[in-house]
């Protein structure tokens, strides 16, 4: 998934992967990852509520509840 939000520069983007607790994040969904944070981006896995409330929190942007 990608978060669009203001970042210290203007507008920026942030990439989640949504995974059930105990998941693990395939091969192919790695690579990708890893292309994305070559190219600049940021990209966490996000396994619950409070993953990703800490993403937001990290990111600069609300959490509107």
């Amino acid at each position: 998934m990608a978060i669009y939000g203001p970042g210290p520069a203007g507008p920026a983007c942030w990439f989640a992967e949504i995974k059930p607790p105990g998941s693990p994040v395939p091969t192919y969904q790695q690579e990708i990852h890893a292309q994305l944070r070559s190219a600049g981006f940021e990209v966490r896995v996000l396994r619950g509520i409070a993953d990703a409330e800490a993403a937001l929190t990290i990111w600069g942007l609300p959490a509107e509840k």
